[in-house]
């Protein structure tokens, strides 16, 4: 059982005229760093404390793209229409060190209705994301960040993801001017879509300690992420995400970007946020897109039809993969 809902606090019966189904209260905890205001560290904890629910009851995670931006305002309690989250409660909120803590109750009524209960997985690859100005990645040396990143992006796929098969990474560069390149380079992954990005700001500030205190460093992370249609080589879908960390590494050290130590830093832990909002918006975006099977082998006299028969298969290979969370 997942550790991540702390307990599970009641049941409900609702009677439905097609029957009956099961409203559930889930308690759960959800936490974020502080970095620029205890208020945006509220929305991010509060927006944890759902994903954390909603992952763990089974429901469609692909929803929570569209409730987000409700999050923000600061209530005790939200309710919600056409969502299988109907209710939050906030019971309480508390900061403990440099992070904020929610408390919250939420009531989530998960119908059979998610593309990912319908519909086969769909393969989908991951391009190496580029640092378009490589000068910004001099502080800490971090110039292998994209690449390092785009496994990131590819495991919290493989292992969270309800509509994607994760089929790996690739170094080609993914040019939309060159469709029948992406269509080639997908067609070699297995690959229905390839997801890429461009990391376009590193740029860091630099706020200045006193005599007993030592300097505060924050560092931008921009970048745009797109998804290309593996059978038409076309982008189909572009979002930009920006945010702010503290940086709490020296000024002149050296940082490796494969390592838990980066990971699980202020600022690591702000790009596997932005990593998993990433695979929500993708659930959002194309979970629902039709996948088509296709005849991949044939056997037995084709001249008898009573003697043969078809394997299908999804509109590309269907694969399993298993991720470990960091890149050590």
């Amino acid at each position: 059982m997942k550790k991540i809902v702390s307990s599970l606090i009641s049941t409900a019966l609702l009677t439905l005229s097609a029957g009956n189904a099961y409203a559930e209260w889930y308690e759960v905890t959800g936490t974020s760093t502080i970095v620029s205001s205890e208020k945006a560290a509220r929305i991010y904890a509060l927006e944890d404390a759902v994903y954390k629910a909603v992952d763990f009851s089974g429901a469609d995670i692909g929803s929570l793209s569209t409730l987000a931006p409700m999050l923000e305002d600061d209530k005790e309690q939200y309710q919600f229409i056409d969502s299988e989250v109907r209710h939050i409660v906030i019971d309480d909120k508390y900061v403990s060190g440099n992070q904020m803590v929610v408390k919250a109750r939420i009531d989530i009524y998960p119908t059979a209705k998610a593309c990912h209960k319908e519909q086969y997985k769909k393969t989908i690859g991951v391009a190496m994301f580029d640092i378009v100005d490589p000068q910004q990645a001099v502080m800490g040396q971090i110039y292998k960040l994209g690449e390092d990143y785009s496994a990131v992006i590819d495991k919290q796929l493989a292992a969270r993801s309800y509509s994607f098969v994760s089929v790996g990474t690739t170094r080609y560069e993914i040019n939309k001017r060159q469709p029948e390149r992406i269509k080639m380079i997908a067609d070699d992954l297995g690959a229905q879509y390839i997801v890429t990005g461009a990391i376009k700001d590193l740029t860091a500030t630099i706020d200045a300690g006193g005599l007993l205190t030592e300097d505060r460093i924050n560092r931008q992370f921009a970048m745009d992420m797109a998804i290309f249609d593996g059978k038409t080589g076309h982008e189909i879908f572009q979002h930009t995400y920006r945010e702010i960390a503290q940086w709490p590494f020296a000024k002149t050290s050296k940082v490796d970007t494969k390592s838990a130590r980066f990971w699980t830093s202020t600022y690591g832990e702000m790009m596997q946020r932005v990593s998993r909002n990433i695979m929500l918006d993708l659930e959002a975006e194309i979970s629902c897109k039709m996948t088509l099977p296709e005849v991949v082998a044939t056997y037995g006299n084709k001249s008898d039809h009573r003697s043969w028969s078809r394997t299908w298969r999804t509109s590309w290979r269907q694969t399993s993969s298993m991720a470990h969370w960091f890149l050590h």
